[in-house]
């Protein structure tokens, strides 16, 4: 089925969307028995899941704080407007924003729902990045093992059982460790931490070129590109109104804070009007203080949304992310021995790596509070 101009292709790199698989084995032959991995797919799958409906929880926790502190605001604002009305309407105004108050208090102060979610998301997103950058270093540290499986079905095979080790230790260092792992990821002292393979002593032989070309081939399409294909994703802004991208967030927060500060500095010009020629009947009217007050509320909102989601940080984020994912290609596509191609995908790992500590980074200190 075709997708939308706007849609965009996940996780292909892992092979794991329908025909991502006979794609590979058609592109490349040669290296499909080390492109596809069922066995880290599956678990890829799992914590991706996992990862997913954790961060809707949390954002959900977010939003809901937020919007309860912003009703027992603006209902507090509103209160003069029925200052005529009847007691029981006033009971059930006062009685709806102490409610709101207090439940959005109680979200913001102790965010332990939030923040549980939050460290949930962060885990399960870990893991899948893990996953993924061990099944990329392991075309970057292990090319004497891929290069010796190039022979026939039998090397392959052997191949496959030697992976199945490297699998099993990987497995043993992150499975129930995710929280451990997630600080050392957050910490200075983690900076060394990345590689999940040893490094391969010796340089590939000259005469190696020609066999290992279809190995530099998908990485340059199945790592470098797609790295940059989701970084350039992420900075697309597809035109509307929502929050499912940092450019919308940030236009919608960054346009919605201007006409609020427009409507409330009109507000104060109308006001300094009505002082200045002496219109009483204007400066004593409630609506006109009550609709400063509640566009200054709504400011106050977008301001505590975007501190939670913080879309301009994540936007500078993925233009950094994406300028040094051009370079890292160009470097490639000049590099013209096998030596010097495997270096680049040294330094591509290890920006990937980078990447990933600043993007838990990011989140980790994002905050819902108003």
């Amino acid at each position: 089925m075709p997708t939308g101009s706007h849609e965009h292709r996940f996780n292909d790199d892992l092979l794991a969307n329908d025909g991502d698989q006979e794609r590979a084995q058609k592109l490349y032959p040669d290296v499909a028995h080390v492109l596809d991995h069922p066995e880290l797919r599956a678990m890829f799958k799992t914590y991706n899941d996992a990862a997913d409906a954790a961060k809707r929880r949390s954002r959900t926790f977010g939003y809901t704080a937020i919007g309860l502190a912003t009703a027992a605001l603006l209902t507090a604002a509103l209160t003069p407007l029925f200052h005529d009305a009847p007691l029981g309407v006033l009971r059930v105004v006062g009685f709806l924003a102490s409610v709101a108050g207090i439940a959005g208090i109680a979200f913001a102060l102790n965010g332990v729902l939030f923040q549980k979610a939050k460290a949930e998301w962060l885990d399960n997103r870990l893991m899948t990045e893990r996953l993924r950058q061990f099944h990329f270093q392991t075309l970057a540290r292990r090319w004497p093992d891929i290069l010796a499986s190039l022979s026939d079905d039998k090397t392959r095979a052997a191949y496959a059982q030697k992976r199945d080790t490297w699998f099993t230790q990987f497995r043993a260092r992150f499975e129930g460790k995710l929280g451990a792992e997630l600080h050392n990821a957050l910490s200075e002292e983690g900076n060394g931490q990345g590689w999940l393979h040893p490094e391969p002593a010796g340089a590939p032989p000259p005469e190696a070129w020609a066999k290992l070309q279809p190995l530099f081939d998908a990485y340059r399409e199945l790592r470098i590109m797609h790295q940059l294909g989701y970084a350039s994703f992420k900075l697309h802004d597809a035109g509307g109104i929502g929050l499912s991208t940092a450019p919308a967030q940030a236009a919608l927060f960054s346009n919605t804070a201007l006409i609020c500060i427009a409507v409330v500095v009109g507000v104060h010009l109308v006001l300094a009007v009505g002082m200045l020629f002496g219109y009483t009947a204007l400066i004593k009217a409630d609506w006109l203080h009550v609709m400063a007050i509640v566009f200054a509320i709504v400011v106050l909102a977008v301001r505590a949304l975007e501190e939670g989601l913080q879309p301009k940080r994540e936007i500078e984020r993925y233009r950094q992310y994406a300028s040094a994912i051009r370079a890292m290609r160009d470097h490639f596509d000049a590099a013209t021995t096998p030596d010097a191609k495997l270096v680049v995908m040294h330094n591509m790992e290890r920006l990937v790596v980078d990447e990933m500590r600043n993007f838990l980074r990011t989140n980790d200190e994002a905050k819902f509070v108003m």
